[in-house]
C-alpha cells in the first residue's frame, strides 16, 4: 500500500458539485460530481468524480448491531482507500463535511461490468476482450490478496469499466483483512459455497471462486444454471458447468476456479 490515510473537515459544497444520483445502497448514496478545485486550478471545465456520501447522522438512527455493521463497513473504505494499482478504482481523496457527512471522491467510470455485458448481450463477447477483461480483473484481485485482503464482494456490479476500457474493482466495503474469516457476504450468485458454511473459515480462495462465476456470466450473460447458483449446481446436484461451444477455450480455467478443492 502506498498511500496514507488523511481525513480532514472540508465544505463539500466549496469542492464539489453535485450533478445527478447514481445509485445507492448500504454505504449511502452515489452521485456524479463536478471537481470544482481541480477545474479552477487546471483550467479544466469538465473533470467529473464519483461521490460517495454516507450521512453520519442515519447511523445514529441505528439500532446496535446497524450501527455496528455500518461503522465496520466504514471503516473497511476508509483503510482500503490506500490501495493503489492500476485495475482497482482510484480514489482522489476522502474527508468529512461540515454537514455531517463521510464522503469519498473517486475517479468515474463509464458503467460498471454487468451493464457492459447487458449492452452487449450475451455471448457477444469476443473471446479476445473476455481474456482481456480477466487479465484486467486477475491483476487487481492479485494486488488486494498480496496486502491481505479479501474482497468478499468480487461481482460485476464490483468491476467499473473506465473510458479507457480499463477495468477496475471497486467497493471494499465487505472486505476483510487477514488470512480467513468466517462471516459470510456478498452476493449470493457470486458466493463460495465454503460462505455458505458459517462454521467454517474461508480464505480469500473465495474471491477466486466469484472470478469464476465472472468468468462463466462474461461467456453467457448469466450467474446461475436454470435459476440455480453454480455452487448448488456443482457441489449439490453435480451439474458439470459447461460453457457455450464457442467459448471451450475457457472451459478448462473455469474447471480449475470452480474445483471442489478450493485450495486448487
Amino acid at each position: 500500500m502506498e498511500k496514507l490515510i488523511s481525513l480532514k473537515i472540508k465544505e463539500t459544497k466549496e469542492c464539489y458539485q453535485t450533478i445527478k444520483k447514481i445509485g445507492g445502497g448500504g454505504f449511502g448514496e452515489v452521485f456524479i460530481a463536478k471537481d470544482l478545485k481541480n477545474n479552477q486550478e487546471s483550467g479544466l471545465q469538465d473533470r467529473l468524480v464519483a461521490l460517495k456520501v454516507q450521512k453520519l447522522s442515519e447511523l445514529c438512527d441505528c439500532n446496535d448491531k446497524q450501527l455496528s455493521q455500518s461503522m465496520l463497513r466504514l471503516f473497511r473504505e476508509i483503510f482500503c482507500i490506500q490501495l493503489s494499482h492500476p485495475n482497482i478504482v482510484q480514489v482522489h481523496e476522502s474527508f468529512f463535511s461540515y454537514d455531517g457527512n463521510f464522503v469519498i471522491v473517486s475517479e468515474l467510470a463509464r458503467e460498471n461490468l454487468f451493464q457492459y455485458v447487458n449492452k452487449k448481450g450475451a455471448g457477444n463477447l469476443p473471446i479476445n476482450q473476455i481474456a482481456f477483461i480477466m487479465l484486467d480483473i486477475i491483476s487487481g484481485l492479485e494486488y488486494v490478496h498480496q496486502n491481505n485482503i479479501i474482497h468478499r464482494d468480487i461481482s460485476p456490479q464490483n468491476i467499473l469499466v473506465m473510458d479507457d476500457n480499463t477495468f477496475k474493482i471497486c467497493d471494499f466495503g465487505i472486505a476483510t483483512y487477514g488470512d480467513n474469516t468466517q462471516i459470510s457476504g456478498g452476493k449470493s450468485n457470486y458466493m463460495a459455497p465454503e460462505m455458505y458454511q458459517m462454521t467454517k473459515n474461508y480464505d480469500k480462495t473465495i474471491d477466486i471462486w466469484s472470478l469464476g462465476v465472472i468468468l462463466y456470466f462474461l461467456c453467457t450473460g448469466e450467474s446461475q444454471i436454470n435459476d440455480i447458483p453454480l455452487h448448488f449446481a456443482k457441489n449439490i446436484t453435480g451439474q458439470n458447468i459447461d460453457l457455450p461451444e464457442q467459448y471451450n477455450i475457457f472451459q478448462e480455467m473455469l474447471n480449475i476456479i470452480l474445483s471442489l478443492d478450493s485450495k486448487q
